[in-house]
């Protein structure tokens, strides 16, 4: 089993030299690497290295680098390899603490979780915010790391970096951003995964983002010393410092919107009226909400509530007319109000590029022998 995730990780076949870490790193005098030992045990201890930069102001949050190999990447020590050293380095350059760990490759979650519970205790010793981590996995690192990251009872992640691999996906959260990098010139078996769960997240409209290294290779912070290469990483540095921004933290609001959008684009019309009845309820001047809890509604031949929140969305001043407004009308051809179609319809009447094009709708064709019809769309 160890060979195979040492061949998933690091064999790569347009490797000629020896791997390095292609991105600038900060010199040795601006940070600092101390070794750890969080899990005390017979036969054996794991520990992890703890960079930090060498000036430091308050607690400052982890980027936590996940391991299901062990302690060592083929004859080395796994927290010695260019890939990880080079990493925790450069954390340090962008003000953040960097945590290389080892694990019990039996494990590994397991492991993972002893590091966060040892990092929670020590906190304030070590001078770390505990409270707010991301963690990066690569490779065959990310078995683990998806079911660390779509785990929802893990409220310190603020945020996960997912390196050309794949993993089984729990659920998808939406609080929680998720930036996946595909190396394009990798194995076909392994971006179809890779896309799969991408896709799956944009279906759901988590938070996820997909950034394609198109001319990479697997490893490619270590093996492709390119400019797409570098320029990945610092992507990779951005996402960091945005997860730990507290002004983009998502509210319970927003949330729960993109949670309802969610389960509008996946057809689950039930749970997305409920979501938007939620947000209703909590603001009830959010013309947005009003609109796309009709459509929900709409969705499910609730055609009456349908049109009142149509209606509303209208009075609330939603810019969205032309949509709202046909929307509406069909709603009430729906249940035969004729006179509330034609009065919906009125709101489109200068809107030309959609009245133009009524005569062609035929859930519009019972209106066609009415005048006030032909004045609203102009034939």
């Amino acid at each position: 089993m160890k060979a195979l995730l040492l061949s998933l990780c690091f064999s790569v076949p347009v490797l000629a030299q020896a791997p390095h870490f292609v991105y600038p790193v900060p010199p040795d005098s601006s940070f600092s690497r101390r070794n750890i030992i969080y899990n005390p045990g017979s036969p054996e201890s794991y520990s992890f290295d703890l960079y930090k930069p060498a000036r430091q102001s308050g607690s400052l949050p982890i980027v936590i680098f996940v391991n299901v190999v062990g302690k060592m990447l083929g004859s080395a020590p796994f927290r010695d390899h260019p890939q990880y050293v080079g990493w925790g380095k450069l954390i340090t350059s962008i003000d953040y603490a960097a945590a290389v760990m080892e694990s019990d490759p039996k494990k590994p979650i397991e492991s993972f979780d002893k590091l966060i519970a040892y990092l929670q205790k020590n906190a304030t010793t070590l001078g770390l915010d505990a409270t707010r981590i991301v963690i990066y996995s690569c490779s065959a690192n990310v078995q683990a790391g998806m079911s660390i990251l779509t785990d929802p009872k893990r409220p310190y992640l603020k945020g996960a970096l997912v390196f050309y691999g794949s993993g089984n996906v729990n659920q998808y959260r939406m609080d929680l951003p998720v930036m996946v990098f595909r190396a394009g010139l990798d194995n076909r078996n392994l971006n179809t995964s890779i896309d799969e769960i991408v896709a799956g997240a944009i279906g759901r409209n988590a938070p996820w983002s997909l950034v394609n290294g198109s001319v990479l290779h697997h490893g490619f912070e270590v093996v492709d010393d390119n400019e797409q290469s570098r320029s990945l990483v610092r992507q990779a540095l951005t996402f960091i410092s945005d997860s730990f921004d507290p002004r983009l933290q998502r509210t319970a609001l927003m949330l729960n919107e993109a949670e309802a959008a969610g389960f509008a684009f996946s057809g689950d019309w039930k749970q997305a009226a409920e979501s938007y009845q939620r947000m209703v309820a909590a603001d009830s001047q959010n013309s947005f909400a009003h609109w796309r809890l009709a459509e929900a509604l709409a969705a499910q031949s609730d055609h009456y509530n349908a049109i009142t929140h149509f209606r509303q969305a209208l009075v609330l001043g939603n810019g969205n007319v032309g949509m709202i407004s046909v929307a509406a009308a069909k709603e009430a051809l729906a249940v035969g109000d004729k006179e509330a179609a034609l009065e919906f319809l009125k709101n489109v009447k200068t809107i030309r590029v959609i009245a133009d094009r009524l005569n062609d709708d035929p859930a519009f064709s019972s209106l066609r022998g009415d005048p006030r019809f032909a004045e609203i769309t102009g034939h």
